[in-house]
């Protein structure tokens, strides 16, 4: 390759990793990789507005795409405004790399007063992203680089971290061409004669789908075992999607906020948990409680007695122990009533709710009857996103990108943005609350500049919805740091060069989202609601 920079040779590590396009912020620590992509004709660069932002981009990018988004920062305060956005990113088994600088090596760990200089900036990365690495000579960035995108496409996927030292950025350095070596781990997948025993002898078997099986892409396998073994297929929110919710195996979005999935958990005396963790949001505090045997799947060794005891683990990938299953199992006497039983039950229960006078099911009807099939969502932790999950049906996988365990406000606008970049034949909405949309709805500007056309729809309730309301019923009605007024949305999105509208009849939503479908340009619907307005029965604030 001859003659090249420590800049060019990270971008030319990126470029023989596949990587297409980056997210991320220039400053004077990182100008010589930015020149090196500017030279460049294989790599794109979206500019964010906040480098926490665009660690979001990367991760929308990274779900849908999945290959491993790419967000650079410089030291200091750029390095550690990406951090919410990779702990998000680890929250969700979402491959995100962060390629930050440093100050001059020198000068590392001797504060010295140097501009942008933290203490240990790379020790507060190592201790919480799954793999981190830093350079100290040029020629060591490929293997480092490398090494991280392995990490990243091996087990559970999980952000890393990258960081050079400034001066170490325009050293030049003789060397050879760069190789990519994709180090796939091979999973042995043992299945013992006694685990399909318990599946062919289970009488009501239940399929609990994770955030796993969506990684690693298992939803035909899930699909295909359901039909096979005669078992109905819940998702945990983080799941969503793995198979089309309007199959007849499908009893949707669980598990403990659906009246019937505790009546059929109670009854089921096998489930078979496939690559989630029983997070206490879906099991409500882990009050739920689960009679029948637990057969656990997971990539990751740790996740295989999380929350609840299984009755028998196989540690693997989700799709490959999933196929091995399905090759096992040849004959097994079915009960056809149980699916079908199961599917009408969870239908009734959401019906009771849809067809109620509630203010959300009417809002969320809107949007049933205007959104493709084949829409991609991303949504903040809004009040509307329960009427999403429990009432709205998702058909492919890697369609509904929510920040679930992380619980990060404000993510549904960057993520939007990498998804939609990452798939631009997708119509792409995001839902997020006034709260949320605060925190990075200058984003905005972002999706105008490079002409990427997302859909915002903003409820607005002028405050911290959910906050507000807890504060209310917990402590005697005070509230504080909760109310959000005097914001003209419409304006504000139009200073951004983006269209806006404020919706005043719900029955004109549908309407307004069908105009927008083929839109080239971003834009921005405001609905206005009252604090209690968008309250999901099932819900207890």
């Amino acid at each position: 390759m001859g003659l090249k920079t420590g800049g060019e040779i990270i971008v030319d590590s990126l470029i023989a990793n596949k990587v297409n396009i980056v997210f991320g912020i220039p400053g004077i620590y990182n100008l010589s990789i930015y020149d090196a992509i500017q030279k460049s004709s294989k790599i794109n660069h979206i500019l964010a507005t906040h480098e926490g932002n665009a660690a979001l981009m990367a991760d929308g990018y990274a779900r849908v795409s999945g290959k491993p988004g790419i967000c650079l920062t410089i030291a200091g305060p750029g390095a550690t405004n990406a951090l919410t956005g990779l702990i998000t990113a680890y929250a969700e088994s979402s491959p995100v790399l962060l390629i930050a600088t440093e100050i001059n090596l020198e000068l590392m760990g001797k504060d010295k007063g140097v501009s942008h200089e933290i203490k240990n900036q790379f020790k507060i990365f190592d201790s919480t992203l799954s793999l981190s690495k830093r350079t100290k000579n040029i020629l060591s960035i490929p293997f480092h680089l490398n090494s991280l995108f392995n990490r990243m496409q091996n087990g559970r996927q999980r952000p890393t971290y990258f960081e050079i030292p400034w001066d170490l950025l325009s050293q030049k350095k003789y060397i050879k061409r760069i190789r990519y070596v994709k180090n796939k781990k091979k999973y042995g997948v043992v299945i013992k004669n006694n685990i399909i025993n318990l599946i062919n002898n289970s009488r009501y078997p239940l399929i609990f789908s994770g955030l796993g099986s969506l990684r690693s892409n298992a939803s035909t396998e899930i699909l295909n075992l359901s039909k096979k073994i005669g078992a109905p297929v819940i998702t945990s929110p983080s799941g969503k999607g793995i198979i089309p919710e309007d199959n007849i195996s499908s009893l949707g979005t669980g598990l403990g906020r659906n009246p019937a999935h505790q009546e059929i958990i109670n009854k089921s005396d096998l489930i078979l948990a496939i690559g989630t963790s029983f997070d206490i949001w879906t099991m409500k505090n882990w009050d739920i409680e689960i009679p029948g045997k637990i057969l656990r799947i997971d990539i990751c060794k740790k996740q295989l007695n999380k929350n609840y005891k299984s009755y028998f683990n196989i540690h693997g990938d989700a799709k490959l122990v999933t196929a091995e299953i399905l090759k096992r199992i040849k004959q097994k006497k079915i009960n056809k009533s149980w699916i079908s039983e199961s599917f009408n039950l969870t239908r009734e229960e959401r019906s009771k709710i849809e067809d109620g006078n509630y203010i959300g099911a009417k809002i969320l009807k809107q949007f049933k009857d205007s959104l493709p099939r084949n829409v991609l969502i991303t949504s903040d932790t809004t009040m509307f996103l329960q009427w999403l999950l429990w009432n709205f049906d998702v058909y492919e996988k890697n369609s509904f990108l929510l920040p679930w365990n992380s619980g990060t406000l404000g993510f549904a606008v960057p993520a939007a943005i990498g998804a939609k970049i990452a798939n631009p034949e997708r119509f792409v909405i995001a839902f997020v609350g006034d709260g949320g949309f605060m925190f990075t709805g200058q984003e905005l500007a972002t999706a105008a500049r490079n002409k990427v056309p997302i859909v915002i729809v903003l409820f607005n309730n002028k405050s911290h919805g959910s906050i507000k309301q807890s504060q209310i019923k917990h402590f005697n009605n005070r509230t504080i740091g909760v109310d959000l007024t005097g914001v003209d949305y419409v304006s504000y999105s139009k200073s951004l060069g983006v269209p806006a509208k404020k919706i005043t009849r719900i029955s004109s939503i549908s309407n307004n989202i069908k105009k927008l479908l083929n839109t080239n340009k971003p834009q921005l619907l405001e609905i206005e609601t009252s604090l209690n307005g968008l309250n999901h029965p099932w819900v207890s604030t």
